[in-house]
């Protein structure tokens, strides 16, 4: 049975760029943290997530927060692809996808991803935001995988869950910091 809120948080171990273990417990021991869980490195969905997220890292930061970013590629895949979209929160990569399974994120069917998301893709792509074949070639892409967003607690307890149904299902910035504000206000 897929985790809920109220929930202890799955942890995970992961190895950064520089070899290093970092486990998403050493995030939320100093603060909530908001872990998103991104699909695929070619995702448009993803890219436009990830810049929403900068736009607002320091308000989360501002309620004593952290945000991780979590990606289905190895370390270094990982660290290029954020640095390349200039994020400057920390973000770690998931080839086996084990956390995006703990959390209870699925993957998607063919109507799901590719059939769904039709009217938010049209938008992000007059937004500016494109389909990367590269990306979506890389070893640990998932195409199937769908996105996610979960906020733990100082005691890892998952206080926020959302589960995307499709690609584009993302919860808006708006949303992750109202939830902060409770989560932090009731501390």
């Amino acid at each position: 049975m897929p985790v809920a809120v109220g929930a202890r948080a799955p942890d995970a171990i992961f190895r950064d760029e520089r070899g290093r273990d970092v486990s998403l417990s050493d995030f939320w021991k100093d603060g909530p943290t908001v872990l998103l869980f991104l699909r695929h490195f070619g995702c448009p969905f993803c890219r436009m997530q990830l810049e929403q997220m900068q736009r607002h890292y320091q308000a989360i930061r501002g309620r004593g927060a952290e945000l991780v970013g979590i990606c289905q590629g190895t370390a270094e895949e990982t660290a290029k692809y954020c640095r390349v979209a200039e994020v400057t929160f920390p973000c770690v990569g998931d080839p086996a996808k084990r956390s995006y399974e703990a959390y209870g994120l699925e993957r998607g069917n063919v109507w799901q991803i590719f059939v769904e998301p039709i009217v938010p893709g049209i938008q992000a792509m007059w937004a500016g935001y494109r389909f990367d074949v590269r990306g979506t070639l890389e070893p640990h892409s998932d195409w199937y995988q769908l996105p996610g967003v979960a906020i733990v607690d100082t005691d890892g307890v998952i206080r926020y869950l959302h589960r995307g149904h499709h690609p584009g299902d993302v919860p808006p910035p708006a949303d992750l910091l109202a939830a902060l504000i409770v989560i932090t206000t009731d501390a």
